[in-house]
């Protein structure tokens, strides 16, 4: 077979394209082939910059055309494309734009372009302020940005600063506070705000704070931090959720008045880093003092890290004391602060997605074969994803190169040579990027032949039997191959299993195709016939072995999986055939097995049709979990080995000694959405290397979240799914440091004593409500023992001290629930899931639904009250609360609750109205009744409004009367009746009266 390679030439070229002249080349290419150039002339001039916001006066020109000036008419082109008539514009975006004249004469087009940028500023304030770069003179002649805000206004960097690409000496923030009369503050809060790019709600935030005190007020402040969280943007009043914000405990050396109680200057810089391994925020004041101000890794469920490291860094203050407040920004990252705009001269990068090959050495193509064009995305560093152009031409490098067209994102070489794919794609200033792929073609008689051959395999079988297809041998394939396989009998199509199987369950013959395509598009196919014949026996439609578990637990039930069995008659018509089932320990009950002893479990499943029978006999485990006294804690964790003791540590908790690596594996399931597992380590037994926490899908093992932790220098490391290792904050493997991990599956999050994890961007979470739990130990010797000291499983405490299941079930909801919604429509509900940590059944698991009236919801004529649990769309039928109440109950008759409410809320407000005659004139000192005010509501019947009549005076103030009020000064009074229904909606109704 011949080389199917050769050496590729791929040629790179990052053009960067910002000079008018190339721009307007540029944009001329893609105008009509009709259109001639002219010279213009303008009355005016455009300048080549302005910022957004700036109005850009678009003067008129005039084309010159076989020796005349004639009026062109502008329009003005929009980076993004849009075109705009119009003698002014004001850009709201950044880029490079272009005016273009056109004047039609003799029906012919002729143009002249003008071009010019608008940018953003570097840094901006929004709202009233200034930033303004200088010297200042009372800083040593520091330089940087000085920094007037007032009450709402915003302190803005436009570029992007990434926190991951500073080192951990440069900070991403240096600030000083510069009042403009020394001795007073100026407000009492400082906020920075520091926003994802790519995500603008996610954002931490902190916060430095006056101190108040009268021996620190001059000389410290407090820094705290903040996780996603304003409640109110710019005011003393933000609020943190408990556990959400972070001090350092310790006062920052630093003065909001700008000198100390003794009268002299104080700098008052501090600096702020970002660690990128831990995920936290420290500072630095003038004493060089360090400050843990926020640990974001301690909080998974409200920080899920950066995008890309790419930052926003905002800032503004809150409870202004002064109309102004003055800061001065040393530095922000590594940006150069001496500039007044925001350029950006980089070319988009473009990737090309090879699928595998080597960049340099494509795979060659062969004239009259297709050719797969790769894809490719490209991404500006400030403008984000920009779209690419592919195009495929043939002698690209000479004065004839011939385009190629391409279809389906392949092209077709109709020759041999050299075909050069060009990705080209620029940004909103006309950066452009452009990347050449060199293919070689040769002539398809090089070509070797794909052919295929496979070994042996069934082309007879029974109905019921399990087929698996050949192993197929492809050969002279060009770089890959897909492979399609198509299963018809009868018309009908079927489709082989993971394993590459089917499982014949009609007699007939099954005509099989497995065929192949190459990179260039050739196929070569391998096809046989399969005949299956009529079975007399029963078969099962699922088998026993790959779905009854692997372990019971003596005295406890487990439900049995259901397993069906079908009987199949020579016309291939199926008839449903009941399965039993047998045990040689214990008993089963309703489908609940319940072993009596430990040791080996025979459990056959046997189906009879027509006389005959068909069995399936499986071997199991059953495992006990109590002594004389109770439970026995310590047994709840098995090994399919000889090298694990379980034993009671000093402090009572399960402990598991094992020699060398091993594993040992939870006798009952846990909660796929709340697992967790808190553990220690037994110092006295040698130190773990490694411990792997394993939480597995109960139906697939190969599904399954694995948390890696590492002991290394003191620490401990954490992995989850393959992702990179980060520290633990607070433990390790010396013993006594206990290290709780948590599972949440809707979520796809791990924390590790509160550092987060995310499982992976290719995990999609368990497929079951309940997994398996694996806890494996990896030492430093085989020879040597470990102890793991595991102190609890979900909320289960697996101490000594209790001998009976006084854990009560868990409840968790995978979704979202309550919240409010309009009258009329429908609520389904989450879906809710229990389990108990010791038995592996629950008693039971139900379920009520009380509509706001206090009756019970009724779905599919099923009154929801102690039914079991199930997921059921509720009509929306009233207004008012629904509650939602959930209780599981093990067999130790321990109870858990979940309960929420859903909220249908009236929004209407009652509509109130007069009625009869009432008095709109009268006399100081005469009494006057108050009209007759009538009442109405959408919900609520009159005696549940709230009904308040108030009269406005002359001097503005409000009184409440009841039917009626004496004027003691002439002038206009208002009558104003407020109602108010249950719901909080108020209607209004009022009237004047003239007191002469």
């Amino acid at each position: 077979m011949k080389n199917l390679f050769t050496a590729k030439k791929l040629t790179v070229l990052l053009l960067s394209l910002f000079s008018a002249a190339v721009f307007i080349a540029a944009l001329t290419g893609i105008l009509s082939t009709r259109e001639s150039k002219a010279e213009s002339v303008m009355d005016g001039e455009i300048e080549a910059e302005y910022f957004i916001g700036e109005q850009v006066v678009i003067p008129s020109a005039k084309l010159v055309i076989d020796g005349a000036e004639i009026s062109a008419t502008p329009s003005v082109v929009f980076p993004n494309g849009t075109v705009v008539v119009a003698d002014s514009v004001t850009p709201d975006a950044a880029g490079k734009y272009s005016v273009k004249y056109q004047v039609k004469k003799d029906g012919k087009l002729y143009y002249d372009v003008k071009t010019f940028n608008v940018y953003k500023p570097l840094f901006q304030v929004t709202g009233n302020g200034s930033a303004v770069y200088g010297t200042e003179e009372k800083f040593g002649n520091a330089q940087g940005v000085k920094v007037s805000i007032s009450d709402g206004a915003v302190f803005r960097l436009n570029r992007k600063v990434n926190l991951e690409e500073l080192e951990d000496e440069i900070p991403f923030l240096t600030l000083r506070i510069d009042p403009e009369r020394t001795g007073y503050a100026e407000l009492d809060n400082i906020y920075i705000k520091i926003t994802d790019a790519q995500d603008p709600n996610s954002f931490f935030a902190l916060k430095i704070t006056y101190m108040h005190t009268r021996v620190t007020a001059a000389t410290t402040a407090h820094l705290f931090g903040y996780i996603n969280n304003f409640t109110t943007l710019y005011s003393d009043s933000i609020v943190c959720p408990p556990q959400q914000g972070s001090w350092s405990g310790q006062m920052v050396a630093c003065s909001f008045v700008g000198n100390t109680e003794k009268g002299d200057i104080k700098d008052q810089k501090i600096s702020f880093y970002y660690n990128t391994i831990k995920h936290n925020v420290t500072a630095t004041d003038v004493t060089g003092n360090v400050y843990s101000v926020l640990s974001l890794g301690s909080f998974p469920d409200e920080w899920q890290g950066l995008t890309d490291g790419n930052v926003y860094v905002e800032i503004f203050g809150g409870n202004f004391r002064s109309t102004f407040a003055h800061l001065f920004i040393d530095g922000i990252g590594t940006v150069d602060l001496d500039t007044d705009k925001y350029a950006d001269e980089n070319a988009p990068v473009i990737t090309v997605n090879y699928n595998g090959a080597d960049e340099n050495g494509l795979p060659v193509g062969y004239a009259g074969c297709s050719y797969p064009v790769f894809g490719a995305t490209a991404k500006d560093e400030e403008q984000g994803e920009t779209p690419v152009s592919v195009a495929v031409y043939y002698n690209y490098y000479s004065e004839t190169k011939i385009s190629v067209p391409v279809t389906d994102g392949r092209f077709y070489p109709n020759r041999a040579g050299t075909y050069t794919v060009e990705y080209v794609s620029s940004d909103d200033f006309a950066n452009i990027s452009r990347v050449l792929a060199d293919i070689t073609v040769e002539s398809a008689e090089n070509a070797a032949e794909f052919t295929c051959s496979a070994g042996e395999h069934l082309t007879e079988c029974k109905v019921g039997d399990n087929v698996t297809l050949p192993n197929v041998v492809w050969n002279g394939y060009v770089y890959d191959y897909s492979v399609k396989t198509q299963i018809i009998k009868d018309g009908k199509s079927y489709y082989p299993d993971e394993n590459g199987a089917i499982t014949v369950m009609e007699s007939g013959e099954y005509e099989i195709g497995i065929t192949a395509t190459d990179f260039l598009g050739r196929t070569c196919a391998f096809t046989y016939t399969l005949t299956a014949s009529p079975n007399p026996f029963p078969i099962f439609t699922v088998d026993p072995e790959e779905v009854v578990s692997d372990k019971f637990i003596v005295g406890y039930r487990q439900k049995l999986p259901e397993i069906t069995a079908v009987a199949v008659n020579g016309n291939n018509v199926s008839e449903s055939v009941s399965v039993a089932v047998s045990v040689t320990n214990g008993s089963v009950t309703d489908g609940y097995y319940v072993p009596s002893s430990s040791g080996d479990v025979t459990l056959t499943f046997s189906a009879t049709a027509n006389g005959n029978v068909t069995e399936k006999t499986l071997t199991r485990k059953a495992y006990s979990i109590k002594n004389e006294n109770g439970i026995d804690f310590k047994s709840i964790f098995i090994s399919n080995g000889d090298n694990v003791e379980s034993v009671y540590s000093e402090s009572g908790f399960a402990e598991y000694r094992i020699t060398g690596d091993g594993k040992i594996e939870y006798l009952n399931t846990v909660l796929s959405e709340n697992a967790s597992v808190k553990l220690q380590t037994d110092g006295e037994y040698k130190s773990i290397k490694e411990l792997l926490v394993r939480f597995v899908d109960i139906n697939d093992r190969s599904v399954k979240v694995e948390t890696r932790l590492k002991s290394f220098d003191g620490a401990v490391f954490a992995s989850v799914n393959g992702e990179g290792f980060r520290t633990v904050v607070g433990g390790d493997f010396s013993g006594e440091n206990a290290l709780e991990i948590k599972y949440v599956n809707s979520l796809k999050t791990v924390s590790v004593n509160g550092v987060g994890y995310f499982a992976g961007e290719n995990f999609n979470g368990l497929n079951s409500a309940y997994a398996r739990l694996e806890i494996e130990v990896i030492g430093e010797s085989e020879n040597s023992v470990y102890g793991l000291i595991v102190e609890k499983v979900g909320n289960q405490s697996l101490k000594n001290d209790t001998t009976v299941d006084v854990g009560k079930p868990m409840i968790a909801c995978v979704g979202d629930y309550g919240g409010n919604y309009p009258l009329g429509g429908k609520y389904l509900t989450p879906e809710i899931t229990a389990k108990d940590m010791v038995d592996p059944e629950l008693k039971s698991f139900i379920m009520s639904v009380q509509n706001p009236d206090g009756s019970f919801a009724v779905v599919n004529g099923v009154e929801l009250n102690g039914v079991d649990v199930r997921r059921v769309e509720i009509e929306l039928t009233e207004y008012g609360t629904y509650s939602f109440v959930y209780q599981a109950t093990d067999f130790s008759n321990r109870k858990e609750k979940f309960v929420y409410v859903i909220n249908v809320l009236d929004t209407v407000a009652p509509t109130v109205t007069t009625q009869g005659t009432y008095a709109v004139t009268s006399e100081t000192g005469k009494p006057i009744a108050v009209a007759n005010f009538v009442a109405t509501d959408n919900v609520d019947s009159a005696d549940k409004l709230t009904v308040r009549i108030l009269v406005l005076d002359t001097d503005l103030n409000f009184t409440v009367v009841t039917n009626r009020f004496t004027p003691t000064k002439a002038g206009k009074y208002t009558v104003y009746c407020y109602v108010t229904d249950t719901f909080g909606n108020v209607g209004l109704c009022y009237y004047t009266v003239e007191v002469k």
